[in-house]
């Protein structure tokens, strides 16, 4: 890793990798607060000099970077590192955000998905409610299946938002916050968006959405949308409405299944309410040879970003 070399000063001058290290510790030991400082430091990283200098006083926080045009070599390699940190660092505030969430806020799931509420509760939101949106979720499939599912997402979370916020508008003086969460997974192959078959007729879309998916990539896309209805705070006349939406996108690769196996799995009902007739969680992971991106995108919910999204939207939160 390097040693810290001392100045004629006394400060000491640390690597670009220890500095890395000493900002993720700071998240460890420290608040949501110190936090906060740590991700900006570790973004900051990108444009400094080779060091950071630092007070001999471990107990002290860092007092002076000196920023310089990095060298050309080594330049993208360094940047990547930083980046990755600072992504890692903005994922954990999840956990900080999670008591105000539990304490202030009506958490609003808008899918009837027993999968997606697992997620969250994997997640460590355990206090919310179901409220399934009525969207029809026929949107024109005239573009690729992360644009079509972050749509139907949003069309889901405004729908169910508007609903929830009268509510409590109306059964209380002191309405809570609301956040909705809302999401819609496709799959995608041959430029076609699969959603889920057909209940009614005998497993045929069922059957036709694996033949096609056999020994092949296709693209499981997921898209999120958040809406948070803060309330009036003091000083405040009308709520305040923060929203988000984003999609993610994971390959799955198929192995080659025999007619019989698909004809087996249909037959289970398994293929039933979900994208592209199968579940990876269930017996059709044995269908798949690997993947590329977020397991948990292809099960309904991707993780890291959501986590990463809500802590953003809750910093105002108190």
């Amino acid at each position: 890793m390097g040693r810290a070399a001392l100045s004629n000063d006394g400060t000491r001058h640390y690597s670009p990798l220890i500095c890395t290290a000493l900002v993720f510790l700071s998240r460890i030991k420290g608040s949501s607060k110190h936090c906060a400082y740590a991700i900006r430091l570790s973004s900051q990283a990108r444009s400094c000099r080779s060091s950071l200098l630092l007070s001999r006083d471990p107990g002290e926080q860092i007092v002076h970077a000196e920023p310089r045009e990095a060298k050309q070599r080594g330049e993208k390699r360094k940047t990547k590192q930083n980046k990755t940190i600072s992504r890692h660092l903005a994922s954990l505030m999840i956990l900080d955000a999670l008591p105000r969430l539990a304490a202030s806020t009506r958490i609003v799931l808008a899918s009837a998905s027993p999968r997606r509420a697992e997620l969250l509760r994997q997640l460590g939101i355990t206090k919310f409610e179901v409220r399934p949106s009525s969207f029809a979720e026929d949107l024109p499939k005239t573009t690729d299946g992360a644009t079509y599912a972050r749509a139907t997402a949003w069309a889901k979370a405004k729908e169910v938002a508007a609903l929830v916020v009268e509510e409590e508008a109306e059964a209380s003086d002191d309405p809570r916050n609301v956040l909705v969460i809302a999401a819609d997974t496709v799959v995608e192959v041959d430029s076609l968006i699969l959603e889920k078959p057909s209940e009614t007729d005998g497993g045929l879309e069922g059957t036709e959405m694996l033949r096609r998916l056999s020994g092949r990539k296709h693209s499981v896309s997921t898209g999120v949308a958040l809406v948070l209805v803060r309330k009036a705070g003091r000083g405040e006349e009308e709520s305040a409405t923060s929203s988000k939406s984003f999609s993610e996108t994971t390959v799955v690769r198929f192995a080659d299944l025999p007619d019989s196996e698909i004809d087996a799995y249909v037959a289970s009902g398994e293929n039933l309410g979900k994208a592209g007739g199968y579940g990876i969680q269930g017996p059709a992971g044995a269908f798949v040879e690997g993947i590329q991106g977020c397991y948990f995108n292809v099960v309904g919910l991707p993780l890291h970003s959501l986590a990463r999204e809500v802590a953003a939207l809750m910093v105002d939160v108190e």
